[in-house]
C-alpha cells in the first residue's frame, strides 16, 4: 500500500495501481473472481486476500488520520474510487487515464460519500 506522505499522494497510487491491476488481459477475471468469492453459499466471509487489502486501505485511512488530514471512512475509498475504477471496467467503458483518477480521488477527499447505517471500516463488518 503507498505512502507518499499524503492523504492525497497515497490515494492517487492507490488508485493508479487499481487501474492498472483490472487493465492488465487477466484483469477483467480479476473481477469476477472477487465477484464469486463473495457469493459463497456457507456465507463465509471475504477470502484472506480480499480482506488483507481492505486492511491495508484502513492502514492508509488511519496514516491520514493521524497527520491531521480529512478523516475519510473506508467506504468513501470503496464508492468513491474503486467501485467507479471496477464498475467502468466490468461494463468496459474505459477511461481510466490519469486525469479521471485524479478526480476521483479529489472528488473523494472533498465530498466523501457517507451512506447512513454502513459499516465504515473492514473491522466494522459482520458476516
Amino acid at each position: 500500500m503507498p505512502d507518499t506522505g499524503t492523504l492525497r499522494g497515497d490515494l492517487l497510487a492507490f488508485a493508479n495501481q487499481a487501474a492498472e491491476d483490472v487493465n492488465w488481459p487477466d484483469g477483467l477475471w480479476l473481477l469476477h473472481a472477487i465477484l464469486a468469492a463473495r457469493s459463497t453459499r456457507d456465507g463465509a466471509d471475504h477470502p484472506s486476500r480480499f480482506q488483507s487489502r481492505a486492511s491495508q486501505i484502513q492502514d492508509m485511512l488511519d496514516r491520514a488520520r493521524q497527520r491531521d488530514e480529512p478523516e475519510l471512512h473506508f467506504t468513501d475509498v470503496i464508492d468513491g474510487v474503486l467501485g467507479p475504477i471496477y464498475m467502468r471496467t466490468l461494463f468496459a467503458i474505459g477511461g481510466l487515464d490519469v486525469a479521471f483518477l485524479t478526480a476521483l480521488v479529489d472528488r473523494t477527499i472533498n465530498a466523501p460519500v457517507r451512506v447512513p447505517d454502513t459499516p465504515t471500516s473492514p473491522s466494522a463488518r459482520t458476516a
